[in-house]
């Protein structure tokens, strides 16, 4: 059980949870591939190159398990969008302070799927969600409880 199921409030329920595009997952296990044929290259050639093929594989490791422990909800009472398991980030909103959802997509996002939603409350507060799947559809659910409520 994740952190959304795990921080229901009463009578709240899970209308749909989203997640980072899979495009982005693979380039991240492209570069630890990449980084890891650089790496043994590097230690049988015995030249230097083994350093950048690990620090490669670190940074698109580090980014992967990033990506891998996003979680994002929208409820029929609020939005939630978790990052992190040691060091936790999290931002909720309740449906009711909701003023916009601002989509950003570029050619290639959009041709993918995948987008940057920028969620707006009332006084100010916005928190981008970027690199989701399917962004238009997770607004337009918004937009939809938002009127039910």
């Amino acid at each position: 059980m994740g952190y959304v199921e795990s921080n229901l409030l009463d009578n709240e329920n899970i209308i749909y949870k989203g997640k980072i595009h899979d495009f982005y997952t693979f380039v991240m296990l492209m570069g630890i591939i990449f980084g890891l044929l650089l790496f043994i290259v590097g230690v049988f050639s015995k030249t230097p190159i083994w350093a950048l093929g690990l620090s490669m594989i670190v940074v698109f490791l580090y980014k992967l398990f990033f990506f891998l422990t996003i979680e994002i909800a929208l409820t029929n009472k609020r939005i939630l969008y978790k990052t992190g398991i040691i060091a936790r980030s999290v931002f909720e909103l309740q449906l009711n302070k909701v003023e916009s959802a601002r989509l950003d997509q570029t050619i290639f996002e959009r041709i993918i799927g995948a987008g940057t939603l920028v969620i707006s409350g009332t006084g100010g507060h916005s928190k981008p969600i970027e690199n989701l799947s399917k962004p238009l559809d997770i607004r337009t659910l918004i937009y939809q409880q938002i009127e039910a409520n």
